[in-house]
């Protein structure tokens, strides 16, 4: 993370996250403070953001997101924003919502279809898992992949929306049937619009 203490509270200065819950616009924040109740499961947190954050954000429910130095995660809270002036806002909501260990983002298991195109074919294929990191996917008889493989991917989200990316085959599991394809750099909504359906999924809809 960037900055925090040894009990793992950002620190001011701290960056973060916060995406709205409705259309899943996201935002770069600045923690000015981040308070837990005294049973440590309600976070108030105080942070810097854009004038245009704040306007879109106001009074709407929130994800926060905080993600760990190294390899220690990334840990994530819903909320409800509050506008407090022209660039901040405070969120407060329960922490932990969400927290994945040695991930820089969250993942959720999906049945979502995935057409996977290559140089000399498409194959239809099955997601486990997704994350805006890459897809776990189940391998068949007619679709084997190749680690080093660099492959197109159209994954159909059951919400209706379809995510497009490039990616390269990272692993193969020929014992378990499956295979994970690591994406390449995404476009910003891209990235955005597979964080806001991964978080629906991981929270219920909340």
């Amino acid at each position: 993370m960037d900055g925090a203490d040894e009990v793992g509270v950002p620190r001011a200065g701290s960056r973060l996250a916060v995406m709205s819950q409705r259309d899943g616009a996201s935002f770069e924040a600045t923690v000015q403070s981040w308070d837990l109740s005294d049973t440590g499961l309600v976070v108030r947190a105080v942070m810097t953001v854009s004038a245009e954050a704040v306007v879109l954000l106001a009074d709407g429910q929130v994800w926060v997101s905080r993600t760990a130095g190294g390899d220690r995660g990334v840990t994530i809270f819903a909320g409800v924003a509050q506008p407090v002036d022209s660039t901040t806002l405070e969120v407060t909501g329960v922490v932990a919502l969400v927290r994945e260990q040695r991930r820089r983002a969250p993942r959720t298991a999906t049945p979502a279809g995935v057409s996977v195109s290559s140089t000399d074919r498409i194959r239809q294929m099955r997601a486990i898992d997704l994350s805006r990191g890459g897809v776990r996917v189940a391998l068949g008889a007619d679709s084997e992949l190749h680690v080093g493989e660099h492959v197109k991917l159209d994954v159909q989200l059951e919400d209706g929306a379809t995510v497009t990316a490039s990616g390269e085959v990272t692993r193969v599991d020929e014992r378990a049937g499956q295979a994970v394809v690591q994406f390449d750099d995404l476009p910003t909504a891209t990235g955005a619009r597979i964080d806001r359906f991964v978080l629906l999924r991981l929270t219920g809809g909340r």
